[in-house]
């Protein structure tokens, strides 16, 4: 049997309303027994989020976003400045390992900057190009 939130006593706002604590009462045992469970799942969901924020700081810092993605007219010396700062030596050896593309980038940055028509062909066209990869066989 399959019954819907409002048949339950559940509001939008999760009020606790008298059909939800009688629903409480009547199945506290369960409650009871199940909550011990429940915290550690919530305990570990909690433990997974911090590791995957940590993991996502030493990957790319959030000051990357503002400083370099954010940044659309970053100069290279400023981006190898940020890439510097980073904390994992792939993203720290960029401007050495990858210059072509970090120069094709720029170039590329700077034809799209050009004025709002070049950015809305860039988009245009790039949804394009993605959506012929992902969907045209040949």
């Amino acid at each position: 049997m399959t019954l819907r939130a409002g048949q339950l006593g559940v509001t939008p706002d999760f009020e606790l309303t008298h059909q939800l604590a009688r629903l409480f009462r009547d199945n506290r045992t369960t409650v009871d027994q199940s909550l011990p469970l429940i915290e550690d799942r919530v305990q570990e969901h909690r433990r997974f989020f911090k590791e995957e924020a940590r993991w996502k700081e030493d990957t790319l810092s959030y000051r990357f976003l503002t400083d370099v993605y954010g940044n659309e007219g970053i100069s290279h010396k400023e981006l190898e400045d940020v890439l510097i700062q980073e904390a994992d030596p792939v993203m720290q050896s960029l401007p050495a390992t990858h210059a072509g593309a970090l120069a094709y980038m720029r170039e590329r940055l700077s034809a799209v900057n050009r004025d709002i028509a070049s950015q809305w062909w860039y988009i245009v066209w790039d949804e394009w190009v993605i959506d012929c990869l992902l969907h045209c066989s040949g």
